[in-house]
């Protein structure tokens, strides 16, 4: 089973042959995919093969106590988290309750069994831009390269074929407007995500994730020693459990068991980890958002954005100056994905045509 999930993790960061798409949104749908999808078997591995929870009681047996503690969560109290208390606690957030303490001081882990289904559901979530991108755009770009045979290595003929790209790109001039749209929607779809997702994680954890690569980074300065480190906060090593029972006389008792908590010393990393990627994600997200409305809108960022391919200033402007700005972005996703001699061909070829199209044109199929 772990063999068969480490080569589909293979088969997604495996290169594909055609890139329909930029680098931040594979880093958003493909990265971030595989890196919860690992993150997901190793926890589940250590949760269901390794021993996630081990709890002591002395007047209960352990086996009872720690199936309890299992299903009805621990906890840890807030007031035992200052650093007045250490050397009278048995961990930070965990020892006798102090006097006045009453539930609300006390901070459930309801987290901690479900981590492994947070990562799974989250992968899925941000795959989800990336399959709706992928049917929108209907294998478009892949058609077009593939009729190029630019991979192939085909030498015969391929004059003939790039003449027939260029008739089936000018045929279908600015038939393409909602094409550039549609990624647009994708990418912001995307980085929607990784705020809802953030959000997310914030409430499962019960609070404290939207802040807490800030507070980690604040905390190893030197600010807030006065309390825990915000991962001994957040993800405690040891915590508490109250063991409900009837006594001798048929009243209900409590009994106070002390559990380790082994994930979380996993738990601490792959979320302070997680955090900085999502902030990644999101600054560099609204960039690249920011950048297609721009060149939605805007002529010259259109023409440098072919110019990188191809150094002709004035066929660039001739091409851009002719075409919408869905199909710009139809043309520089095929010049990412050939040759830049080939691409720099298509580009003149096109410039010398443009000049030529009818004002009126039935549209044209991919050539086989």
């Amino acid at each position: 089973m772990m063999l068969h999930f480490l080569a589909n993790l293979r088969r997604l960061f495996k290169a594909r042959k055609v890139h329909v798409d930029g680098n931040v949104f594979r880093l958003q749908t493909v990265v971030t995919v595989a890196f919860l999808m690992a993150f997901c078997t190793v926890l589940t591995t250590k949760e269901y093969v390794g021993t996630p929870i081990d709890c002591h009681c002395p007047t209960l047996p352990k086996s009872v106590v720690e199936s309890f503690c299992w299903v009805e969560s621990t906890f840890s109290v807030r007031p035992l988290f200052n650093a007045s208390y250490k050397g009278s606690v048995v961990y930070p957030g965990a020892g006798h309750i102090p006097p006045g303490s009453g539930l609300e001081d006390r901070k459930y882990h309801t987290y901690y069994q479900w981590v492994c289904f947070l990562m799974f559901a989250q992968a899925l979530c941000f795959y989800a831009p990336r399959w709706f991108w992928k049917a929108w755009e209907g294998g478009k770009v892949a058609a077009i390269v593939a009729a190029l045979d630019i991979r192939s290595g085909v030498a015969q003929g391929r004059n003939e074929i790039h003449s027939h790209m260029v008739d089936f790109l000018v045929v279908n001039m600015n038939r393409n407007r909602c094409y550039l749209v549609k990624y647009l929607v994708c990418e912001g779809f995307s980085v929607l995500n990784v705020v809802v997702q953030m959000c997310f994680t914030d409430y499962v954890l019960g609070g404290g994730f939207l802040s807490y690569g800030w507070d980690l980074v604040c905390w190893h300065r030197g600010g807030g020693r006065e309390f825990a480190s915000p991962a001994v906060m957040a993800f405690p090593r040891i915590a508490m459990c109250t063991f409900v029972l009837y006594g001798e006389s048929g009243a209900l008792e409590n009994r106070e068991a002390i559990c380790v908590l082994p994930l979380n010393i996993l738990n601490e990393k792959v979320f302070a980890f997680l955090w900085f990627w999502y902030v990644l994600l999101l600054f560099t997200g609204a960039l690249a958002v920011v950048y297609r409305v721009l060149l939605l809108v805007n002529a010259p960022l259109r023409r440098r954005l072919l110019s990188w391919r191809y150094p002709d200033s004035q066929a660039i402007a001739a091409v851009v100056s002719s075409m919408s700005a869905g199909d710009v972005f139809l043309l520089s996703l095929v010049g990412q994905n050939v040759d830049s001699v080939v691409f720099s061909q298509l580009v003149a070829e096109l410039s010398r045509r443009l000049v030529k199209v009818p004002p009126e044109a039935p549209p044209a199929e991919v050539p086989n």
